[in-house]
């Protein structure tokens, strides 16, 4: 591949992303998904009942990237193995998304409204990060504080790669 930024035997980042990631991330989204947990608030109100979790670098960095929309009661929720600060973008995406930033606890530390291509957060000590429709977090009253219960098991954790 003749790169536009340098030697025909090398490829910039900036190319990376846009030529191979968005295939990666359309064939991960067209995978099938099984989801057999839901996330509910401490009172027990559910937000979401249909729930994918992923653990991988590669799926959390692709998370919701290209897909066209997601249903109001879906979450991608991504585990860490140790708390972390972390960042999320909205690159590639094409619409906007609620984030909930959670620590060990399930207790809501941040939340964002993310745009498409234009949103960028960095939060630390962060546990869990569930990614929903824009507008989730205000119609739940999910601030800073607020306590959600779900439960991860190896048979919830949704990664293709």
């Amino acid at each position: 591949m003749q790169s536009s930024f340098g030697s025909p035997h090398t490829m910039h980042i900036s190319e990376l992303i846009v030529w191979v990631l968005p295939p990666i991330a359309m064939y991960l989204t067209n995978a099938k998904i099984t989801f057999s947990m839901m996330i509910l608030k401490h009172d027990g109100t559910p937000i979401a009942t249909r729930v994918e979790c992923v653990t991988t670098t590669l799926r959390m960095m692709l998370g919701l990237m290209l897909r066209r929309k997601i249903p109001d009661d879906y979450a991608m929720v991504f585990v860490f193995p140790e708390p972390k600060s972390d960042s999320i973008h909205a690159l590639f995406m094409r619409f906007p998304i609620d984030v909930i930033f959670l620590d060990k606890d399930k207790r809501v530390i941040e939340t964002a409204r993310l745009n498409p291509w234009t949103g960028y957060k960095h939060v630390k000590n962060v546990s869990y990060v569930v990614e929903m429709n824009a507008g989730t977090s205000d119609r739940y009253g999910l601030v800073a504080g607020a306590e959600l219960t779900f439960d991860i098991a190896a048979t919830h954790i949704n990664d293709h790669v």
